[in-house]
């Protein structure tokens, strides 16, 4: 293994085996001074919580853009509502024009009933004429 100025030299009357835990505090150590380094742009922040951020960052995002979404749809849904009730009022009126209609058929029907009696009477009435004009010009 390459040792330099980067390195710390390990005592040759040491056993490596023995300084493992000396090692491992060692390249911890050298492991969070080179994420610093390495990673700029948030300092003091390791690499793990470098990765999360914009993770944590992306779903804040998502959450605001689905209350947006949320928000729109309860903004047409609302302006649904509103058109169908007007359409609903629009047919109720329609509804009401139509039963005044209506009314009026009914006081035509009863009017033309009412001609057709008098029409048939008036027919009742030529015949018998006619019969009687008959009789007397036969007699």
């Amino acid at each position: 293994m390459p040792r330099g100025p980067s390195f710390p030299s390990v005592p040759e009357e040491h056993h490596p085996m023995l300084d493992c835990a000396e090692k491992h505090r060692d390249l911890e150590a050298r492991v969070e001074a080179l994420e610093e380094a390495i990673f700029r742009g948030v300092p003091q922040q390791g690499i793990a919580t470098r990765f999360e951020t914009p993770y944590t960052r992306i779903s804040e995002v998502g959450q605001d853009i689905n209350a947006r979404i949320g928000r729109e749809v309860d903004s047409l849904r609302a302006e649904m509502k509103a058109g169908f009730a007007a359409v609903d009022e629009r047919f109720e009126k329609i509804d009401a024009r139509f039963e005044q209609i209506d009314v009026r058929f009914e006081k035509m029907d009863e009017r033309l009933e009412n001609v057709e009696k008098r029409l048939d009477t008036i027919a009742t009435l030529l015949v018998r004429m006619d019969a009687k004009l008959g009789d007397d010009r036969s007699n």
